[in-house]
């Protein structure tokens, strides 16, 4: 994610935490394979979007937190869902995390079978600008925050509009859209904390994802007016 960008050379910080609550990631196989349990999958051909994505970074993860090797997993390119789609029909690969509601589709549709399921240890989404925006144009970062954050506490507020533009958008079952917003919490400004900071740095480092373990500080700009 962008903390591992800025340690390697990204010109950026993390001016606010975007959504607070962690990304819920769903452990998925093909839904007529084998595989019945998550104990199953370690050292099996896991599907990610990217090297360093978040389903690069969550499979690392989740090995690691089950007492895995995660190097031993073999990691298999497939640039986004549908690329994932594809290789499970093609038996390219046999596990694929992403974040179980934006799957819950497929699951229901029987494509996706989910064996397991788990969160991120940090909050999912922060916004970030360069550098020289910050220092050149902290009066429209103000602005574009304030703006963030109103819409994001409106569609806290409007809870029945937002349940059926989340169930039209994603293609939802309008309890699953209820689900998923219940457990969803929206930053509406406040101070990055250091010590989320720190847990992201000390997980990317021992996953080897960096290998630098800078000051927490460093990552972030604090822009309230």
């Amino acid at each position: 994610g962008i903390v591992a960008d800025i340690v390697n050379g990204n010109l950026s910080k993390i001016i606010q935490v975007y959504v607070d609550s962690p990304l819920l990631w769903g452990i998925h196989v093909p839904a007529q394979s084998s595989f019945q349990s998550v104990d199953e999958l370690a050292g099996k051909r896991y599907a990610i979007s990217r090297m360093g994505s978040g389903s690069h970074l969550m499979a690392f993860v989740d090995a690691t937190q089950r007492g895995w090797d995660p190097t031993a997993l073999e990691l298999v390119l497939i640039g986004d869902l549908n690329g994932a789609r594809t290789a499970f029909r093609e038996n390219k690969a046999d596990v694929f995390m992403w974040e179980k509601f934006m799957t819950k589709p497929l699951v229901d549709n029987g494509e996706f079978r989910r064996v397991g399921e788990t969160p991120t240890p940090w909050p999912c989404f922060v916004i970030a600008a360069r550098q020289e925006i910050i220092k050149q144009q902290t009066p429209a970062l103000q602005k574009l925050l304030k703006i963030i954050n109103q819409s994001a506490s409106n569609f806290m507020a409007n809870k029945a509009e937002s349940l059926a533009a989340i169930a039209e958008r994603f293609h939802l079952k309008p309890e699953d859209a209820a689900t998923w917003f219940a457990a969803t919490r929206w930053s509406t400004g406040g101070e990055v904390s250091t010590n989320m900071l720190q847990e992201v740095i000390d997980t990317l480092f021992n996953l080897r994802i960096i290998q630098d373990q800078p000051d927490p500080a460093s990552i972030k700009a604090d822009i309230s007016a």
